[in-house]
């Protein structure tokens, strides 16, 4: 019974005004994947330091294991939408490069541009985090990296015989040296910015015209745009991508699909052009990885300091509706920061105050009533008598 009532009153405290502090969830597996985590990216260094034409072979292993493990989780989910993105097709085309086209120069030219422009470049607007122990940041984390350290090895490091990879165009179409005719600025420029154009238009008609009902009508179901969509309502409009496709919040949401993909096809045009300079310039090519690096191990600092600043954080006070309704409808018409007080804002909640206080009022005054009625009035002689028999029995 004592512990049957110890139960229901802290149900009832729970539900009233306070709840317990979240528990956070650590998984059983966390060791293991940030032992994996680690031991992948020191793999790749130690590679990379004495043998950097094996990073191509290195990375078609892990990158093939990671994206399994992607598809998995992201399709039970209901997110495999994310799948079809521009990232993943880049780190496809290189992983077909390396496998199947090697002598290919054509090809390396438009994954080059893609590894070092677009998914790098935009990578950075979603901040990929250099974290070990969540599998699912970690692989956002080493696809938007590792492929531009890939196109690196191959550039500027010459690999053995055997491995064949062609990098560079013959000498009468130019070499490595510059861009010196139509065709090299063709396929250095503006192929790859047409191949991104026709990765857009697939993606357009496969997600947003072909109908998926069911997939839609999922509670889990989201894809880039809902994704981002969520993520400017966090930061209240103050993203600074949202602000320049929506010209400072003056678009309609309506057309924010539409303003949304032309200014992610104009950025990744300026940085599938801007790819060349690294293309052409060893050490600019180094210092442009390097610093891409410095800005994602911030960007995994800033991912702990938040892990811990939640973990941290004291518990927030619920109001059960129906006990505390003055106070949620204080908090609903509360003003806004930086706006005036006005007085229709507090009158729904101060004329249920004013309701609650005289109902009450009402029914303690009518339950005092009936106690006065129903009480028994006995003389002070009967008392008297019972007192006095009480203790002559005692005694």
């Amino acid at each position: 019974m004592e512990v049957a009532s110890e139960t229901k009153a802290n149900d009832n405290m729970e539900n009233s005004t306070q709840t317990t502090k979240p528990t956070a969830q650590v998984s059983p597996w966390l060791p293991v994947t940030f032992t994996a985590g680690v031991w992948c990216v020191l793999s790749l260094v130690y590679i990379l330091s004495g043998y950097p034409w094996l990073v191509p072979f290195v990375y078609v292993v892990q990158i093939f294991v990671l994206f399994i493990w992607r598809f998995i989780v992201f399709f039970k989910k209901k997110w495999h939408h994310f799948l079809l993105d521009i990232c993943y097709w880049s780190n496809t085309a290189l992983v077909i490069y390396i496998v199947c086209f090697p002598q290919n120069e054509r090809l390396f030219c438009i994954v080059f541009a893609l590894c070092n422009g677009v998914v790098v470049g935009g990578g950075l607007v979603f901040k990929p985090s250099m974290v070990f122990h969540d599998v699912q940041v970690f692989i956002s984390w080493y696809m938007h990296i590792i492929p531009a350290v890939v196109t690196y090895c191959l550039r500027w490091h010459r690999p053995p015989s055997f491995c064949r990879f062609q990098v560079c165009f013959s000498e009468g179409l130019g070499g490595c040296g510059v861009l010196s005719n139509a065709r090299t600025i063709f396929w250095h420029m503006l192929a790859p910015c047409l191949v991104y154009n026709c990765q857009t238009l697939l993606y357009m008609f496969w997600v947003w015209v072909v109908p998926h009902p069911k997939l839609r009508s999922h509670p889990g179901y989201t894809n880039m745009f809902l994704w981002m969509e969520a993520h400017w309502k966090k930061l209240n409009g103050r993203d600074p991508f949202y602000l320049m496709i929506s010209c400072g919040g003056r678009i309609k949401k309506k057309w924010l699909l539409l303003t949304y993909t032309i200014g992610n096809t104009l950025m990744m045009w300026v940085l599938c052009i801007l790819s060349n300079v690294v293309f052409f310039y060893r050490h600019v090519h180094e210092a442009y990885i390097l610093s891409v690096l410095v800005l994602m191990t911030y960007f995994g600092g800033s991912y702990y300091r938040h892990l811990i600043r939640n973990a941290n954080k004291p518990p927030e006070r619920r109001f059960d509706p129906h006990t505390h309704r003055t106070i949620l409808l204080l908090k609903e018409n509360a003003p806004k920061h930086n706006t005036p007080l006005k007085r229709h804002t507090w009158a729904p909640a101060v004329k249920h105050l004013g309701e609650t206080v005289k109902r009450s009022f009402k029914r303690n005054l009518k339950i005092t009533i009936e106690n006065v009625n129903t009480t028994k009035v006995v003389p002070i002689e009967e008392n008297l008598n019972l007192s006095v028999k009480q203790c002559v029995s005692e005694y």
